[in-house]
């Protein structure tokens, strides 16, 4: 198997996720786990069109979880596909720095693939990490409790900023 900590190689690619995932990951995030808002923002823009994703340049796909040594930041709680897509070809064909995608040869996951399949059926929605984790940021409830109401409300700040900063750029 080629996939090995701080490989990285699939980590700049479209990863789909469903609705309960990204509830889980927006509490993550809430509950104050650090990314870079700026950079999901950018991403959340390509909405769930995968050409648009691939004509995002290359260090602007790189996932908002990964750490400076390319490894998940959010390894024990990562979407399913992250968890079944193990690689057994070179590492180079999972590169997306020229912005296409290779086949790939992947290990036969047919019992897991059934498994992500049944989640995204009874899932209330799904779509891409980026775009998803954006809305679901936006609309989260968060925990009720004063120290949440807090959080959520930095949090929102925070998307805000992220926001204008970015659409500041691209208008200039």
């Amino acid at each position: 198997m080629s996939c090995k900590r701080g490989c990285a190689a699939c980590c700049h690619s479209q990863v789909s996720i469903t609705s309960d995932e990204a509830e889980l990951l927006a509490s993550i995030i809430i509950e104050g786990h650090d990314i870079d808002l700026k950079r999901l923002y950018i991403q959340s823009e390509a909405q769930n069109d995968d050409v648009k994703w691939f004509k995002t340049p290359y260090d602007i796909r790189r996932c908002v979880f990964l750490n400076n040594k390319n490894e998940c930041s959010i390894y024990e709680n990562r979407p399913a596909v992250c968890r079944t897509n193990m690689v057994m070809s070179d590492p180079s064909d999972c590169a997306t720095m020229d912005g296409k995608q290779r086949p790939i040869r992947l290990i036969n996951t047919d019992k897991a693939n059934m498994a992500i399949m049944a989640g995204y059926t009874v899932a209330r929605t799904g779509g891409t990490l980026p775009y998803l984790l954006w809305k679901t940021l936006h609309r989260f409830k968060g925990p009720r409790s004063p120290q949440g109401e807090s959080a959520m409300g930095e949090v929102r700040h925070r998307l805000k900023q992220a926001q204008n900063t970015v659409s500041k750029i691209f208008s200039m």
